[in-house]
């Protein structure tokens, strides 16, 4: 099982290690958000760049569901991550729901996904929240959003395993985002959404998180048996999608959308987006995730 102090440690180290990266991208002078999270997430890539090689020789990536055949690594993680946070941003424009005044990461890290949804299509009037545990990952929060002076962002200290939302005590409408974070908690309490769905205004919450491998309702005709093994042998999360089925029972939540392995650069990680709607007691039914 996976610990918040282990797992603070790990990434207090990692994201520590891309702060000489980004105080040079700084230092160089740039002056475009977008160009550093660019920057910032090929340096990422970079750190396990072997490791990637080696899985490409065994599993081919995905995408919005589909094995692709890739040459240059680079360039479809560029790729891919754009189509992904596009694909998002999207929603702030088709969908009057998605007109937020709040929208806040949870376990943030280094402030990839606030960024990217930020610079595709959300509310630039929006308030933007990075709640994170590690230090470091707040540093480089605070540091990144330097360039986009206008970008109402704000950084809290954040603990899953005892989450605190007293910063968030106004009454405004509010989307709450996880990518790869639940994923750090093996298994995750229903009490942590109670939480959540207690923040004041919140409506929508919106889930990147490697748990394809947990639906029960998958089409996909691909072995997932190499997904499961190596979620398992990380200790990542083994109970999302049952936590939200039971959340949709108790008519607290309706699954609004659900797109799996929709970004998996990692074949062996890769990404699903869940999208739900917090219920106003009008007994609304969901499907199943």
């Amino acid at each position: 099982m996976r610990n918040a102090e282990c797992v603070k440690q790990e990434y207090e180290n990692l994201w520590n290690s891309l702060t000489g990266t980004l105080l040079a991208i700084l230092e160089s002078g740039e002056k475009d958000l977008r160009s550093a999270v660019i920057e910032l997430d090929y340096q990422m890539y970079k750190k396990s760049e072997s490791s990637y090689i080696e899985t490409y020789k065994h599993y081919r990536p995905v995408l919005f569901d589909q094995e692709v055949f890739i040459d240059d690594p680079e360039t479809f993680l560029l790729i891919s991550t754009n189509m992904l946070y596009s694909y998002i941003g999207s929603l702030f424009t088709i969908s009057n729901e998605f007109n937020f005044e709040r929208i806040v990461d949870l376990g943030s890290g280094w402030g990839r996904s606030i960024f990217n949804i930020y610079l595709n299509g959300a509310p630039k009037n929006a308030d933007y929240y990075s709640l994170e545990m590690t230090e470091s990952g707040r540093l480089l929060s605070r540091f990144l959003a330097t360039l986009e002076p206008e970008m109402k962002h704000h950084t809290e200290y954040f603990d899953f395993y005892n989450p605190d939302f007293s910063c968030l005590n106004e009454n405004r409408k509010t989307l709450v985002l996880t990518a790869h974070a639940i994923e750090q908690i093996t298994l995750v309490k229903e009490s942590l959404f109670e939480a959540i769905l207690n923040i004041p205004g919140l409506t929508h919450g919106i889930h990147i998180e490697p748990v394809g491998w947990q639906m029960t309702n998958s089409k996909t005709e691909r072995n997932y048996d190499h997904v499961k093994e190596y979620q398992i042998k990380h200790n990542y999360n083994q109970n999302l999608c049952s936590v939200l089925n039971s959340l949709v029972e108790r008519n607290l939540i309706t699954i609004e959308q659900v797109l799996k392995d929709v970004y998996g650069f990692n074949p062996l990680n890769p990404s699903t987006l869940i999208i739900w709607k917090k219920n106003d007691n009008m007994g609304i039914t969901a499907p199943d995730v």
